[in-house]
């Protein structure tokens, strides 16, 4: 048993869970009429009504026991001054200086990286400013009308997923394309039509040796060479990496290069340089409104009291669900398709995060850890999964997220949207009683909604940094690191062994599946007398 699980405060936790067993939601409403307006709380724009949770003022205690048990507050402190989160690469986690505009808010000590930001900040300031004022151009003299974002994981999900956001601030003049999977198709599609003599690629790679985003960067590269000349790569490409000499032996000019630092995990980076492309596509003053919103919610975590604190409140939820319920997903439903890809944007996020199962001391953890993130914009979702959520025999926790207002004047749209999603949460906690079994939905199921006024730039910056430090918070109570992802890294490693097989047809070292799989993939290319070649077949757009 570890130390967590033998704890007074995970034991407490698990004798309240079992009075949960006869525990009613329709019923805590009718024996506190103050619920609904108790169990709420508003910060950087949003508004999070948790009170349709299985949760009540004893169990609230206890988790928020739990957390001062595990140091929340002295780990909320640490973050915030600079304290090397780490550990198993040894680096400080800083992602909130990305978004800071005050220095005289910064501890003296992380002086030097918040310098580092605001002079990067410039530097993609005035690059943006060249590039609309076509004070740069491509090698024949034209105008950018074209930003192809080049990155995979946390170097593109979160910038497309803010770029989609952010829908009626994308500039008319520039338009974003984002290209991540190696899956040639992809890039055929983006590039497809396109005029290379206006396309900016932006190349987003920390180390700037990822797989997928090099051989993507090296066919768009070959393409626009075989266009434009080998020297149109100097004016065309961009890139965002801390590895800049890497970065320019590829061929891109060192005044198109900007830094990007270990003490940034590429799942919290979106408002570094590598929001380089956001910046293009939206305006400056849409980014900066987009860091100015992440900004208000670190105060807020950096300042609120635990038991007032959004993403402290949000993490100890999802523990309760996930460690006292045995709950092991949670759904993620923003009824906004804007929004369409937020969940995919979690899924990084939380479950590269928190997916561990060795604790900050190197001990196999006893106890479960992050949930699987899934979801689908409403009301998308409610013709797929949702008949799962309402008739399954285990409940599933729910997070709504919705708008109140829109930037379209379809009314009759947005209150039908807004209407299915509170239906669908009243229907979840209440259910439906009847005699013929199919039709019955046993009710009783949580879920919390946050409401934003808008999807502004500073709520997205706000829902965005919110989920960052309910993450973070999480992997405090669950002793894990939440900034590593050694996961991802041995499927790479087999991968660079397998590929050369491919070619030369020896599988003596691999298990009989793989060896089989090999053989057939061999055996129907061979077959195959359709050339092939490294540059998809991409048409040119005048």
């Amino acid at each position: 048993m570890s130390e967590l699980t033998a704890s007074l405060a995970w034991n407490a936790l698990q004798n309240h869970s079992e009075r949960f067993a006869n525990f009613s939601l329709k019923d805590a409403f009718s024996d506190d009429t103050e619920r609904a307006s108790r169990l709420c709380l508003s910060a950087g724009g949003l508004f999070y009504d948790y009170s349709k949770e299985l949760i009540d003022d004893d169990a609230l205690n206890a988790l928020l026991d739990l957390a001062g048990q595990q140091n929340v507050a002295k780990a909320i402190e640490a973050m915030q001054s600079g304290e090397e989160l780490n550990s198993t690469e040894g680096r400080q986690v800083l992602h909130h200086l990305l978004r800071q505009t005050d220095k005289s808010t910064i501890p003296t000590q992380l002086h030097p990286q918040f310098d580092a930001v605001i002079n990067t900040r410039a530097k993609m300031k005035d690059a943006v400013s060249r590039v609309h004022n076509a004070d740069v151009t491509g090698v024949t003299g034209k105008a950018f009308t074209d930003i192809v974002h080049i990155g995979i994981g946390g170097s593109y999900l979160g910038p497309e997923m803010i770029y989609q956001g952010m829908q009626v601030h994308h500039l008319p003049s520039i338009r974003c394309h984002f290209i991540s999977n190696i899956c040639a198709h992809e890039l055929a599609r983006v590039l497809d039509g396109l005029n290379p003599e206006t396309c900016l690629f932006v190349v987003a790679s920390k180390t700037f040796t990822t797989l997928e985003t090099l051989t993507n960067a090296n066919t768009a590269k070959h393409w626009l060479e075989q266009q434009l000349g080998k020297d149109a790569v100097a004016q065309h490409f961009y890139a965002v990496t801390s590895s800049p000499e890497k970065a320019e032996n590829y061929g891109i000019s060192p005044t198109h290069i900007f830094a990007f630092w270990d003490w940034v995990g590429g799942r919290f980076s979106s408002f570094s340089a590598i929001g380089l492309s956001l910046a293009l596509g939206l305006g400056w003053e849409t980014f900066e409104s987009l860091l100015d919103g992440a900004a208000t919610m670190d105060t807020h975590f950096f300042d609120a009291p635990l038991n007032a604190n959004m993403p402290v409140l949000m993490a100890l939820i999802g523990v309760w669900y996930v460690n006292f319920f045995d709950r092991e997903s949670l759904c993620i439903a923003a009824y906004d398709s804007r929004l369409r890809s937020f969940a995919p944007f979690l899924q990084q996020l939380e479950m590269e995060s928190n997916g561990k199962s060795t604790d900050l001391n190197n001990n196999a953890v006893d106890y479960h850890t992050c949930p699987t993130i899934f979801g689908e914009p409403g009301t998308n979702c409610q013709h797929s999964y949702f008949q799962l959520l309402h008739q399954s025999p285990e409940f599933v926790p729910v997070n709504f997220i919705a708008c109140a207002q829109q930037e379209h004047t379809h009314k009759e749209h947005q209150d039908w949207l807004f209407a299915n999603c509170l239906a669908q949460a009243n229907a979840l906690m209440l259910g439906q009683q009847t005699a013929d079994q199919h039709k019955h939905m046993p009710g009783n199921r949580p879920s919390s909604t946050l409401l934003l006024d808008r999807l502004s730039p500073e709520n997205m910056g706000a829902l965005i940094a919110l989920y960052e430090h309910k993450v973070y918070v999480q992997s405090v109570i669950w002793n894990v690191n939440a900034f590593d992802q050694w996961g991802v890294e041995l499927g790479k490693q087999i991968s660079k062994g397998i590929k050369p097989k491919l070619d030369t047809g020896d599988t003596h070292d691999l298990d009989p599946s793989t060896a089989a799989l090999l053989t057939r993939y061999q055996q129907i290319n061979e077959a195959d007398d359709t050339p092939h070649h490294n540059t998809p077949d991409i048409k040119k757009r005048a």
